[in-house]
């Protein structure tokens, strides 16, 4: 072999591992990029009118298998997730950001001018997927801690 063909091989084999662990990545309904979400939510953030509060829901499901939950429990929740995506775009209310897994929680953020829309628009998913005790939701309608208000979702 020589030098040209070495590196050929080289960089196959690099991007057969880079796939193949992509692909476990997104058959597991893991983040492909998680680093990237968190820049997406500081660009939000930066670009709100300096006038406007911040309007989110933080929907957090107990996960009853380990840290990470197993793959049924990521497999119900990613179908989750793809229902309010879908009621939030649908409705023009916001958007899905996405997903954090670990310390045997799921926690999911939404984003609109309106949590109370979100609210609104999401509720009857998420009584519908019958989460486990001890999940809850975080609306937010501002900064202070004042305009939290935490609501059971198991109950």
């Amino acid at each position: 072999m020589n030098g040209r063909e070495l590196i050929w091989a080289f960089a196959i084999v690099v991007a057969t591992f880079v796939l193949r662990r992509t692909l476990a990545r997104f058959e597991n309904g893991e983040p492909i990029f998680p680093k990237l979400r968190s820049f997406k939510r500081l660009w939000a953030a930066g670009s709100r009118s300096a006038g406007a509060e911040a309007q989110d829901l933080i929907v957090t499901i107990k996960l009853c298998s380990g840290d990470m939950g197993d793959k049924e429990e990521r497999r119900r929740i990613t179908i989750l997730e793809h229902q309010l995506s879908a009621a939030i775009e649908d409705a023009s209310a916001g958007e899905f950001d996405g997903d954090e897994y670990g310390g045997g929680t799921c926690t999911m953020y939404l984003y609109g001018p309106s949590a109370e829309r979100l609210l609104s628009l999401t509720w009857p998913i998420l009584r519908e997927f019958q989460a486990p005790p001890g999940s809850y939701l975080i609306k937010r309608c501002g900064s202070s801690d004042a305009d939290e208000h935490r609501i059971p979702l198991d109950g």
